[in-house]
């Protein structure tokens, strides 16, 4: 007997502010199995800073509700997080609170599902933090490979989510642990 499949509908999102950035969310999505859109400007080779994010949200697809749903045709309305990835050290520091506090976003149809994510100052600062040694930004492919096996993995996003806890640099661990529980619900972990 064939079992019906329920397609899995879109529950992740992010803009991420660079290629550093990316390919951590990359690495995530991989080894997670979990559907998950990551944005950013010409595949990471160009970054988004704080201060073009409003810029970023009154484009398409994001300006309106209806855009948004006629370009992204499965979102799980009921679970649906946008996460937004950003180094805090090109921008006044008044912006950068309100980038932290959500406060930026305020009036904005998406405002409800928007999650910032901070680094502070910036990834490479977190990464240190926590005890990875980035000398060079190529070396995040290195060290967050793109799984191609048909394997999840959870307890390398658990692990690595777990060195963040006592980071007062970044609050990346709201996103990956969020990324942990719609990879159970979507694979009846």
């Amino acid at each position: 007997m064939d079992m019906l499949r329920i397609p899995v509908l879109c529950s992740i999102m992010t803009i991420v502010h660079g290629k550093s950035e990316r390919i951590v969310c990359e690495n995530i999505r991989s080894n997670l199995k979990i559907k998950h859109v990551i944005d950013s400007e010409k595949k990471g080779s160009c970054s988004i800073q704080v201060n073009g994010l409003l810029k970023r949200l009154n484009k398409t697809p994001y300006k309106s509700r209806k855009e948004f749903e006629s370009y992204y045709d499965d979102i799980d309305w009921s679970r649906f997080k946008l996460f937004i990835i950003m180094d805090v050290d090109d921008c006044e520091c008044s912006t950068k609170k309100k980038f932290k506090n959500k406060e930026l976003f305020k009036g904005h149809w998406l405002y409800n599902y928007i999650h910032p994510i901070f680094n502070d100052p910036n990834l490479e600062a977190t990464m240190i933090d926590i005890g990875y040694k980035i000398i060079k930004k190529r070396e995040y492919i290195e060290i967050f490979p793109i799984s191609s096996n048909k394997n999840i993995n959870l307890k390398l996003i658990t692990d690595f989510s777990e060195s963040l806890k006592d980071s007062k640099k970044t609050n990346l661990k709201e996103y990956i642990d969020y990324c942990v529980e719609i990879c159970r619900i979507q694979h009846n972990i």
